[in-house]
């Protein structure tokens, strides 16, 4: 078999690729100048963006230099707070000597006074019967004009004849004190009205005395609430009251009493430890038997080693009570040497007193 291709077949063919040529130049054309248009609307935003770029990195540049301190003035040195002195220890409180008796070192006029962390010592002996005289801490005013908000705290009294004494207080705090070495009582207050006496411990109070021919007779007192009874006037010597007695130390009190009341009205005698004594709590009725306690309460109280000497009370008793009217004794140890079972109601006279509760212990 043989193909005859003619001159005019050839010429036809060669036409129809020309055109075909000329025909994709064009969209060649066509797209190139698409692409420039669009090149030309873009251009301007990268321009834009650029500058934008280029004016943040210069802020941020900016900003770094600022913080390092490259600009302007160099930034001051850190500030460096010296550390504080070291603390050291508070100077002790003052000691105070003696001044005559029953004036004391301390003479409260005035209410509202706190006394914290005193030394008040007086230049006697710890022992033989050196005529101690004074009070540490005194202050004497008036039923219609007492001593106010009086607190007495954390004081070291030794050596006197009392170590607190005070007529006509209320509202009194005594706490956390130490009174030692005295010969009639450790506390005295006599018309308090309102008070917390707590926490203090009291100790040797007449311990040395041998001489029994003075106004004290064998009278001496760990802690005692009373009233003056020198006029005989309520309303001038009113009965001390509304007073509490709490987790005190009573020691070596070997003449008459740890704790004691004369005529006490709403009295508390609470959780207290009483040491060495021969009458550890005695609640009575004022001098001459003439106003009775009312409402007096013993409660959780630790009561041991009766202890007496020679010209001191003979009578040993963990609980004595007379002519009380209303009160309590309730869950209180006492040592079988107060002799069972532990209190006594003297006389048989006190009315409304719970009892209840209360274990002998040993010794």
């Amino acid at each position: 078999m043989s193909y005859n291709v003619t001159q005019t077949q050839l010429s036809a063919e060669a036409a129809a690729r020309a055109a075909a040529d000329t025909k994709e130049a064009a969209a060649r054309t066509v797209a190139v100048n698409s692409l420039d248009g669009r090149l030309k609307i873009i251009e301007p935003e990268v321009a834009s963006l650029l500058l934008r770029t280029t004016a943040l990195e210069t802020s941020m540049t900016l900003a770094l230099k600022l913080l390092r301190g490259y600009v302007g003035a160099p930034l001051p040195p850190p500030l460096i707070i010296p550390p504080p002195p070291p603390i050291t220890n508070p100077p002790p409180p003052p000691t105070i000597t003696p001044t005559p008796p029953w004036s004391g070192p301390i003479v409260v006029t005035t209410n509202g006074v706190t006394l914290d962390g005193l030394t008040i010592t007086a230049p006697y002996s710890a022992s033989g019967d050196d005529g101690r005289t004074g009070t540490g801490i005194y202050c004497s005013a008036s039923a219609a004009a007492p001593i106010d908000h009086l607190t007495i705290k954390n004081c070291i009294i030794s050596g006197f004849e009392s170590a607190i004494f005070l007529y006509y207080v209320t509202n009194l705090i005594i706490e956390d004190c130490i009174l030692t070495d005295c010969d009639y009582a450790g506390i005295g207050i006599f018309s308090g009205i309102g008070g917390t006496l707590q926490r203090n411990t009291i100790q040797r109070i007449g311990y040395t005395r041998t001489n029994f021919g003075t106004w004290k007779g064998n009278n001496a007192y760990g802690i005692i609430t009373d009233h003056s009874t020198i006029s005989g006037n309520l309303t001038l010597d009113p009965l001390s009251a509304n007073i509490l007695v709490d987790s005190n130390t009573i020691e070596d009190v070997p003449l008459w009493m740890g704790l004691n009341t004369h005529g006490g009205q709403n009295i508390t005698f609470s959780n207290n430890t009483v040491r060495r004594c021969p009458r550890a709590i005695f609640i009575a009725s004022d001098t001459g038997g003439v106003n009775h306690p009312h409402n007096v309460y013993v409660t959780g109280n630790t009561l041991q080693e009766a202890v007496h000497k020679a010209g001191g009370t003979p009578d040993t008793e963990g609980v004595l009570i007379a002519s009380l009217n209303g009160g309590s004794i309730i869950g209180n140890k006492i040592s079988n040497t107060f002799g069972a079972p532990g209190y006594q109601d003297y006389g048989g006279a006190s009315t409304g007193v719970a009892i209840s509760g209360n274990t002998m212990t040993s010794p």
